[in-house]
């Protein structure tokens, strides 16, 4: 049941991450580079807004020869930078760095700092984002959850609050693999 990306090698990460007698039956990694999000038409133009709302404050703040104030201008202009361009960076580094596998008893999110596995019992929702091209998104919980923030949790970027193998080639494929394995394990 391994896919035709198999014939490659194993990343050595996914390798460690499995357990002794835990056979796997799909890797994969998510689609490298740039992409816009689904939830990109609304985060794009309230970026703008807010960045330019930054600016302008700064801008008449100095203008206004109020030193002091312009300080708090600083960490809004460069929220507004990040959440308008760095985060469209961030997110394609944060791609580099990750790895899907689907076992005969869990799924499976390597990343260079965290190992993320859920069991196939434990698979109460899974959900399915697809596109023309058959590269989707597979979220492993709740589709929408209520937007939180602190470290780790990208749902107000539009990235899932919930794990998911994001971007993924075939992912209907891949989600019929999962639900089978689930089937499997009981």
């Amino acid at each position: 049941m391994l896919n035709a990306q198999h014939h490659a090698r194993v990343p050595p990460a996914l390798s460690a991450a499995l357990d002794a007698g835990e056979r796997l039956l799909w890797w994969g990694v998510p689609k490298r580079g740039f992409v816009l999000r689904r939830s990109d038409a609304k985060l794009i133009p309230f970026s703008l807004f807010f960045l330019g709302f930054a600016v302008f404050w700064e801008w008449q703040v100095l203008r206004a020869s109020e030193p002091v104030f312009a300080i708090f201008g600083i960490p809004l202009i460069l929220a507004g930078l990040y959440i308008t361009a760095g985060r469209f960076v961030h997110d394609v580094i944060r791609r580099r760095n990750i790895v899907y596998g689907v076992t005969d008893q869990r799924v499976v999110i390597v990343t260079p700092r965290n190992l993320k596995s859920i069991e196939l019992s434990a698979l109460t929702e899974i959900h399915l984002e697809k596109s023309a091209s058959h590269v989707g998104s597979i979220i492993f919980g709740p589709e929408f959850q209520p937007v939180a923030f602190g470290p780790g949790v990208g749902a107000w970027a539009g990235r899932p609050a919930a794990p998911a193998f994001e971007f993924i080639a075939e992912a209907e494929k891949v989600l019929n693999t999962v639900r089978a394995a689930k089937a499997a394990a009981g």
